[in-house]
């Protein structure tokens, strides 16, 4: 005979529950490791498609470019900030054009805003962008008035950033 046709109705809805959970708990933790794998293998690849366009930008080898992850983590760490935070936003700075050490330290000046600011990194770069473009004045100096601006007026970073991007070309003709 099968040990379950002798249990109770009770006695085997019982066993299926425990079941049910034995195999979610199963579940969860395949699943959610695999999950992990994946996040880890996108994050791993989105550090290596932007190391890979500041090499083709700067025209230098992959080999060159290496050390720039071990200085993204170095300044995630510092910063408190994501290695694909601070590795996109360093990946757009050499598009724009600048070299190694003018991306270095306009980085610096961009994560300084956003912290102080609080304001998210991809948006100080655009702020810092538009300031330097449209104003020409260097980034220190654009990140320091618009700090100035938010503490004295009822704007927050964000706010002058944005409405600055809005009006920076115009307003310097």
């Amino acid at each position: 005979l099968n040990a379950n046709r002798m249990l109770s109705w009770n006695d085997q809805i019982a066993v299926a529950i425990k079941r049910m959970a034995q195999w979610a708990v199963a579940g969860s933790l395949i699943y959610g490791t695999l999950r992990k794998i994946r996040e880890g293998m996108t994050f791993v690849a989105g550090i290596d498609k932007d190391l890979t366009d500041i090499a083709i930008i700067q025209k230098m080898s992959r080999k060159d470019v290496q050390g720039l992850a071990q200085d993204y983590e170095d300044l995630a760490v510092k910063l408190n900030r994501s290695m694909k935070e601070i590795s996109s936003v360093y990946t757009e700075l050499v598009r724009q054009g600048l070299s190694l050490e003018e991306t270095q330290t306009r980085m610096q000046t961009i994560l300084k805003l956003s912290s102080a600011g609080a304001v998210t990194a991809e948006e100080s770069l655009k702020i810092i962008t538009a300031s330097v473009n449209a104003m020409e004045v260097g980034h220190e100096k654009a990140a320091d008035v618009l700090l100035k601006a938010a503490n004295i007026s009822a704007s927050d970073v964000g706010q002058l950033g944005e409405a600055f991007t809005k009006v920076a070309s115009s307003s310097y003709s």
